[in-house]
C-alpha cells in the first residue's frame, strides 16, 4: 500500500536527512517550504522500517490530507471528509496533536477542539460508533498542523520520538540529541573503518551513534514495540512489525569494529559514558578515555582521520572559555591527518572561527541551526 508521509526532523538539517534517507533507506524525500519537515511517498513496509531503524528523523506521519484553509470551519470540513475507518477501530481512543505556525485568529487549542469534533462526527456517521478521546495515553494520535494557510492532517505512526533511543543508562546534564549526533557522523563522511575521535564526549552519544551506524544496530533493539503508535493502527499488523524488528536485529553486524574513541575530562562523565557504551552494546569498538581535549595527542595519537566534537559553550567564565577554544583548536590541528575531517558544533562561532584562522585548519562547510534555546554553528574542517 502506497502512502504519502512526512517526517519531523531537526531544523536546519533537512538536507542531511534527505541525503541519509536516500542512502540508507532508498527513499526520495523533499523539503518543500517548511523547516523541520521532509515529505515523501512510500509504502507501509517502509513506514515500519523507518520507525524501527531510521537514525536521522524524529517521527513518521502518514499524510491523510492537505488543503489551504482560512478558518476553523475549513479545518472541520477537511477532516470530516477523510475516511478514518482504516485508521481507527471502534475501540480506539484518540487524541488530536495540534500545531500552528503563523498569524491566525484562532489558537492551537481551537484547532484541537474543532478537529476532535470533526473526527468524532466523521467516525460516528461512518460506523454509528462514538470514539473516545484520551489526551494522555491514546491508542491513535491524529496530527493537525496549520502552517500559514496550509492545513496538514496526519496520522502519527511513531509515538515516542525516535531520538529517544533507550540505550542511555546515564543521563549527562547536557546530553546531545541522538539524531544530531548521528547526522554529524554522516556529515563527516566517516568511512566506518578509520579512527574516529570525540574529544569532549560527555555521555558518549556521538561514539555510540557512530558504532550503531557501523554495526547496523536498529533503534528497535532498545525500544518496546508497544511504544510505537503504529501497533494500534488497523492498517499495520503488530506481528509483522515484531517480525521485521527481529529481522533487523538478526542483521546486526556484531563483529564489525572500528577504532572509535571518546575523550572526557570530567571523571563522573567518564564513568557515565562507559555505562552508556556498555548498555548500548558497543564496548568492543568504543573506548572511553579520561583525558583533556586540549592535549589530544597524549591520548589518541597523531593519526586521527575523523574527529567530531560538541565542546562546551556559553560558559559564564569567558576568559577560561576563550583559552579553552584556543588550545582545543590547536589540539585538533595537531592530531588531525592531512586529509582528515573534523566536525565541530558550537554556539561560540566567532570564538571558533578566530582560533581556526590561527591554524592550518580550513572551513569546508559551515551552517547555523537552532538547537534548544540557542543557535549553534556546525563547522566541517580539514587540513
Amino acid at each position: 500500500m502506497k502512502v504519502k508521509a512526512y517526517s519531523r526532523v531537526d531544523r536546519g538539517l533537512e538536507d542531511l536527512v534527505i541525503k541519509d534517507l536516500l542512502e540508507e533507506h532508498n527513499i526520495v524525500a523533499r523539503q518543500r517550504n517548511m523547516r523541520g519537515k521532509i515529505f515523501y511517498e512510500t509504502t507501509l513496509n517502509k513506514v515500519i522500517e523507518l520507525n524501527l531503524t531510521a537514525r536521522s528523523i524524529n517521527r513518521v506521519i502518514i499524510l491523510l490530507d492537505e488543503k489551504e484553509i482560512s478558518n476553523l470551519d475549513d479545518i472541520y470540513n477537511v477532516i470530516r471528509r477523510i475516511d478514518l475507518t482504516n485508521y481507527l477501530d471502534q475501540n480506539s481512543t484518540f487524541a488530536i496533536r495540534a500545531n500552528r505556525i503563523g498569524k491566525h485568529n484562532f489558537t492551537s487549542l481551537d484547532i484541537a477542539r474543532v478537529s476532535g469534533k470533526a473526527v468524532i462526527d466523521n467516525y460516528k456517521e461512518s460506523t454509528g460508533k462514538k470514539l473516545t478521546v484520551n489526551l494522555n495515553n491514546p491508542d491513535v494520535e491524529i496530527v493537525v498542523e496549520v502552517i500559514e494557510k496550509l492545513l496538514l492532517v496526519g496520522l502519527d505512526t511513531t509515538g515516542l520520538s525516535l531520538h529517544i533511543r533507550r540505550y542511555r543508562a546515564y543521563n549527562h546534564p547536557m546530553p546531545m540529541k541522538t539524531t544530531i549526533a548521528y547526522l554529524l557522523v554522516k556529515l563527516s563522511e566517516w568511512d566506518r573503518k578509520s579512527k574516529l575521535v570525540d574529544p569532549t564526549c560527555g555521555g558518549a552519544t556521538i561514539p555510540i551513534e557512530a558504532a550503531h551506524y557501523l554495526k547496523k544496530i536498529p533503534i528497535c533493539y532498545f525500544r518496546s514495540l508497544e511504544e510505537y503508535t503504529m501497533t494500534n493502527i488497523p492498517i499495520f499488523d503488530a506481528d509483522i512489525i515484531r517480525k521485521k524488528c527481529n529481522e533487523f536485529i538478526e542483521k546486526i553486524q556484531r563483529n564489525k569494529k572500528a577504532p572509535i574513541f571518546g575523550v572526557e575530562i570530567n571523571k563522573d562523565f567518564v564513568e557515565g559514558a562507559k555505562l552508556n557504551v556498555k548498555n548500548a552494546k558497543v564496548e568492543d569498538t568504543v573506548t572511553i578515555i579520561h583525558g583533556d581535549a586540549t592535549r589530544l595527542d597524549r591520548y589518541v595519537g597523531m593519526d586521527v582521520k575523523y574527529l567530531i566534537a560538541n565542546p562546551p559553550y556559553s560558559l559564564p567564565n569567558r576568559t577560561e572559555l576563550s583559552l579553552f577554544y584556543k588550545h582545543f583548536t590547536k589540539s585538533i590541528e595537531k592530531v588531525l591527518e592531512e586529509d582528515g575531517v573534523a566536525v565541530v558544533i558550537t554556539s561560540e562561532s566567532k570564538l571558533m572561527k578566530r582560533n581556526i584562522s590561527e591554524t592550518k585548519l580550513k572551513i569546508i562547510h559551515e551552517r547555523t541551526v537552532p538547537y534548544g534555546s540557542l543557535f549553534v554553528t556546525i563547522f566541517k574542517l580539514t587540513k
